[in-house]
């Protein structure tokens, strides 16, 4: 089977798009040291169109400071872009439906009352009606635009919920994407952001938070990436912006590697290694599904076969 059949504020916040078309913690933490993906067609857009139906949109600008925050779906996305803008506008919810389907870019004032900050909220994996494979799309064709109108971002958050037990599945398939979709030398401009303490003990959260840094995490941070904790308040969101350092920002600014891959050498999506990895790992996926069906059709057989020797009653 080939990949093509695989995967062919003032606080006051407002919604823009593209110009064309601790505790934080204090222990912020730095090492120096298959589904079918849609072609093109007139939905490639229909994320940075959806960031226009505001009728005061505002286009980003070459100088804004322009920063995506990522993460599977519920991990707290909205939640944390809601309280660095001081707005309620984005529903916020704790059910399983996810509530951002589209790049939702919102610009606000930076804590200093200085600057213009635009932080760019995206869809995540695991979404209640789209395959990831379509979530992929949406964000990747939002970052080839933006790309294409010259317009870098400044970083990246990556958002994490602490009370998640485990780093499998869905996490782990996010993150292994999301490091192809940046590319190495971006990981300096990322913050690994833990969220929902309030929802879980300081010692169970600790652990776990120990694990994702010297196991899942490591080789982002030994490339540059910092890890902090969100602590669900204004201030906390404005000291995790501030760890990307914000004032070398323009000097910091590179174009992602999904950007490079799709802009500058002009391959398709499926042609990516973000794309790439995430077939991967869909395949991996299909293949264990298809194991445990067959063993437990196999036990169900067998089991009928007991029966019918010992007389019981088959259902």
């Amino acid at each position: 089977m080939t990949s093509d059949n695989l995967i062919t504020s003032s606080r006051d916040a407002t919604s823009i798009t593209p110009a064309t078309e601790h505790h934080v913690t204090s222990s912020s933490h730095q090492v120096e040291r298959s589904p079918h993906l849609p072609g093109s067609n007139d939905q490639d857009h229909a994320a940075v169109r959806s960031a226009k139906s505001n009728n005061h949109s505002q286009p980003i600008g070459e100088d804004d400071i322009v920063i995506a925050v990522m993460g599977i779906t519920r991990a707290g996305k909205s939640s944390f872009i809601n309280k660095a803008a001081g707005r309620t506008e984005i529903a916020i919810t704790n059910d399983l439906e996810s509530q951002t389907r589209a790049v939702q870019p919102v610009r606000c004032l930076h804590s200093d009352g200085r600057r213009n900050v635009v932080l760019v909220d995206t869809p995540g994996f695991d979404d209640t009606y789209l395959s990831d494979a379509e979530i992929l799309k949406i964000i990747a064709h939002w970052l080839k635009e933006t790309y294409q109108n010259n317009i870098k971002l400044s970083g990246l958050l990556y958002l994490h919920r602490i009370t998640d037990v485990r780093m499998a599945g869905t996490p782990l398939r996010h993150l292994s994407v999301f490091k192809e979709l940046c590319g190495e030398n971006n990981l300096k401009n990322v913050v690994l952001v833990t969220t929902m303490w309030d929802e879980v003990g300081e010692s169970a959260g600790s652990r776990r938070e120990k694990e994702l840094l010297s196991d899942f995490w490591v080789d982002m941070i030994s490339l540059g990436s910092r890890a902090c904790r969100f602590q669900n308040t204004p201030e906390s969101a404005w000291e995790i912006i501030d760890c990307l350092n914000l004032e070398r920002s323009d000097q910091r600014r590179t174009p992602l590697k999904i950007q490079q891959e799709m802009v500058d050498r002009g391959l398709q999506l499926h042609e990516t290694a973000a794309a790439k990895t995430l077939l991967r790992s869909l395949t991996r996926l299909a293949g264990e599904a298809k194991r445990v069906w067959t063993k437990l059709r196999r036990q169900r057989i067998v089991g009928r076969l007991f029966k019918s020797e010992t007389g019981e009653p088959t259902s």
